[in-house]
């Protein structure tokens, strides 16, 4: 194989290498092959460049010229269409009714060959997915997909599928490979290195070790695949059982480092993933720590903005402090001129008793003069009656102006120690 196919990920190089080795095995130049349930990435085309090839899938690939959609257990072709037909990883993704149908459909369809691989129905097998799906649940906290479907249709049953190959006419050769520790290893290590990216050089080189020095002869019983071998005649079961796939040895040492891979990177990799998962929390914590920061300021802001409404609300406290304080200016201004009004008045009263006493000095000078004076007398009296009327309502007025000026004083101080205290309390 080249050294770019051997650089691809070592469970298809499994698969697909293998599968070349027996199609090879038939020794016929150009030979008709269909894949049951191939995926896009047609990869059996690379290890069989010069044979031809058709696909076929139960979902519709667009714009495929060699593709055909169709359901393994009713194929679409004629009887012995193809030299070979293939199935790899697909018989255990179907549901258990239809599996025995579909290697029937497959050795109908086949004119010399029929290779089946999947993974049985067997204790070491669950235990190698187990082991493996647990380490992909461990970064990602669900099944891995196609694990997951093993577990909902179940894994085959061997002698179902061989039973329905001998059935149809076919002499069936079956064998083992990839030894549940090296799957379990390597498949665990591609898990780690999905979840700590530093990881994928190193499993990519454990990917080409295991593909050129160990795959070959790896064999076991307990191997995680079985591979269902049906040919129509001796002289292509004998070919086959000379290839290298049967026949080739893979190097011990290659088998043990790569056997315990998996174990040996999860430690290192539960380290950096805990180191992420702690870099993740700081992180977290950081930008909480910001979004506090943002709304101190936001606070503050408005904080702020308070302070300047408190600071609006004293400069209107101050101005109508100012304007209590003229309109008191204003009464203290109308009380001295009503003061002086009365003032002016008790003057007149007593330059009015002045001339009174004057006239009764002269009260025996005449009679008639008295009666005049009389008159004048009870005249200015009446004045008088009427001067200390209006006397009276003017001490009410200064009364009630005093009463005013002391309420608005008062009043004032109130307002003013109101502003101060709630513009301390602002500050506070």
């Amino acid at each position: 194989m080249s050294t770019e196919l051997e650089s691809i990920p070592f469970d298809h190089y499994q698969r697909y290498a293998a599968t070349a080795a027996l199609v090879d095995a038939l020794a016929t130049p150009a030979a008709t092959v269909l894949e049951v349930g191939a995926n896009r990435q047609r990869l059996l085309a690379s290890f069989l460049p010069h044979s031809k090839l058709v696909f076929s899938d139960l979902f519709e690939q667009v714009g495929a010229d060699d593709f055909v959609q169709a359901d393994a257990s009713a194929l679409p072709f004629a009887d012995a269409r193809f030299d070979a037909v293939v199935a790899l990883d697909v018989i255990e993704h179907m549901p258990v009714h239809l599996r025995a149908k579909a290697a029937t459909e497959m050795a109908r369809v086949a004119a010399r060959l029929v290779v089946i691989a999947c993974p049985l129905d067997q204790p070491w097998v669950h235990a190698a997915e187990h082991d493996a799906n647990g380490v992909w649940r461990n970064y990602f906290g669900e099944d891995y997909p196609w694990l997951a479907e093993h577990k909902e249709f179940g894994l085959v049953a061997g002698d179902e599928i061989e039973q329905a190959l001998v059935k149809s006419g076919c002499m069936v050769l079956r064998f083992g490979q990839g030894d549940t520790a090296i799957w379990s290893g390597l498949m665990s290590a591609h898990f780690v290195k999905e979840a700590i990216t530093e990881m994928r050089p190193i499993v990519a080189s454990a990917d080409r070790l295991y593909n050129h020095s160990v795959f070959a002869g790896d064999r076991s019983k307990k191997s995680y695949r079985e591979y269902f071998v049906a040919v129509r005649n001796k002289e292509d079961l004998e070919r086959i059982r000379r290839s290298p796939v049967l026949t080739a040895q893979s190097d011990d040492a290659a088998v043990a480092l790569l056997s315990s891979l998996g174990a040996s990177l999860q430690p290192i990799a539960d380290r950096i993933h805990s180191a992420e998962s702690q870099w993740q929390l700081a992180a977290k914590k950081v930008a909480e720590g910001e979004a506090k920061l943002s709304a101190a300021a936001t606070e503050w802001g408005r904080t702020v903005e308070l302070l300047h409404e408190s600071e609006a609300k004293q400069l209107h406290a101050s101005q109508q402090w100012q304007a209590t304080v003229e309109r008191l200016h204003e009464s203290e201004t109308k009380q001295l001129f009503v003061s002086e009004q009365w003032r002016q008045t008790a003057e007149m009263f007593r330059e009015a008793e002045a001339q009174l006493e004057a006239l009764e000095k002269h009260h025996g000078a005449a009679i008639e003069s008295m009666r005049v004076l009389e008159e004048k007398h009870q005249s200015l009296m009446a004045e008088h009656q009427e001067l200390t009327y209006h006397q009276d309502r003017l001490l009410l007025r200064l009364s009630e102006l005093e009463l005013r000026q002391r309420w608005a004083v008062g009043s004032g101080v109130v307002v003013l120690l109101a502003a101060l205290a709630a513009f301390f309390f602002r500050l506070i």
